[in-house]
């Protein structure tokens, strides 16, 4: 898989499960050999899930009615850090 925006390409072995923000991230396979066979299966995931579980269960428009001052400032720190966080996921190749 090779992940442009951070300029790498990395070689998963066979039964491998990889999640990526692939609306975030661009990416693309390598090309295989004539005569090799490749097989993947992709899933997706609404972000509005994510959303829910992060405001406890609720919409973003319940959670700007109902949060307190601080719950409202954390949710925008934790924003502000969400791309930096989500990178610490992905291996670093040297």
């Amino acid at each position: 898989m090779i992940l442009w925006d951070l300029g790498v390409y990395i070689r998963f072995p066979p039964g491998s499960t990889i999640i990526i923000p692939s609306a975030l991230v661009v990416h693309s396979n390598l090309p295989i050999k004539l005569g090799e066979k490749r097989s993947s299966i992709t899933n997706y995931t609404a972000g509005s899930l994510f959303r829910w579980r992060y405001n406890q269960g609720r919409t973003n428009k319940v959670f700007e009615k109902k949060a307190s001052k601080a719950q409202k400032l954390q949710k925008e720190r934790d924003n502000e850090r969400r791309w930096d966080d989500a990178l610490k996921y992905f291996p670093v190749v040297v």
